[in-house]
C-alpha cells in the first residue's frame, strides 16, 4: 500500500521534494528506476506533469523548475512515485494530490 502524501507547487519558484525509501530492508539504490507522473485524475491518459525521479544512498528525489511550473495552466491533480528494482515489478510507493497555486510575490 502507498503512503499518501499531497503536494503543494508554488508556480515560478522551485520545487523539489524527497523520501527515503526502504525496500525489502534495504535502502534503494541507483539500480531501481522511478516514474512520477501528474494527472487530473489517477484513470486519465493525459499528463499535466512528468517528474524526473532520481534515486541515490536510499533517497528518491523529484523536482521541477521555476520556470516549467510558471507556464502551467492548471491547478490540480493526483500523482503517483512509482520504483522498480532491476528486473522486477514496479511498486506504487507514494500517491497524493497535487495542488498548485500562483506566487504572491512577484
Amino acid at each position: 500500500m502507498a503512503t499518501i502524501t499531497n503536494l503543494t507547487i508554488i508556480q515560478g519558484i522551485a520545487f523539489e521534494q524527497s523520501w527515503e525509501i526502504v525496500a525489502f530492508g534495504s535502502p534503494v539504490d541507483n539500480s531501481w528506476t522511478g516514474k512520477c507522473q501528474i494527472r487530473p485524475f489517477a484513470t486519465s491518459e493525459v499528463v499535466l506533469h512528468e517528474f524526473p525521479v532520481e534515486i541515490a544512498s536510499g533517497v528518491a528525489r523529484i523536482q521541477v523548475s521555476p520556470e516549467v511550473s510558471a507556464d502551467w495552466v492548471w491547478t490540480s491533480g493526483v500523482f503517483d512515485l512509482v520504483l522498480t528494482p532491476e528486473g522486477g515489478k514496479p511498486y506504487q510507493i507514494i500517491q497524493g494530490a497535487v495542488a498548485v497555486v500562483g506566487r504572491v510575490s512577484r
